[in-house]
């Protein structure tokens, strides 16, 4: 089964992660960077850099619930992380979605190298588990947020 899946989106996903345990499925986890969000492709809640996904779907699309100052700050804990490891916030936030016991299979869309080569450092990445625990907390009050569901409001 294929379910978003990410730091961002692991609440929601939990009745399905159940579901797929139980019943022996296997479960693919997509979109473990929120489109960007947790590569710290946006700089600001309210930045969006002219080549990234949000500046093209903003006009048509609301903002996930997640998209939030808390979630902005919550990202500079991951960069934080990034920089002690020395590695991108994609490869944080790739290395947490692959630590996850109930995920079988990360499903990436790397559009250009440099997306390529966070799959790469995820890869070779070991986190101590203490930082797998410490991102999970750090992002918790997201995941009650985006169980709620979508955002009414649309970017400025």
């Amino acid at each position: 089964m294929q379910n978003e899946f990410n730091l961002l989106a692991a609440k929601t996903a939990q009745p399905v992660l159940n579901f797929c345990g139980q019943a022996r499925i296997e479960f693919f986890a997509f979109s473990p960077l929120a489109s960007g969000v947790l590569a710290a492709r946006y700089p600001s809640v309210s930045e969006f850099p002219p080549d990234s996904r949000w500046a093209g779907w903003k006009a048509t699309r609301v903002l996930p619930t997640y998209w939030t100052d808390k979630t902005f700050a919550n990202l500079d804990q991951l960069k934080v992380m990034a920089e002690t490891y020395n590695v991108t916030p994609a490869a944080i936030a790739l290395r947490w979605c692959l630590e996850q016991s109930d995920v079988d299979v990360t499903v990436l869309g790397p559009r250009t190298r440099t997306h390529l080569s966070a799959a790469k450092e995820a890869l070779s990445l070991s986190l101590a588990l203490e930082d797998v625990k410490f991102l999970s907390e750090c992002f918790a009050e997201t995941w009650r947020r985006y169980a709620l569901g979508w955002s009414k409001r649309r970017p400025s």
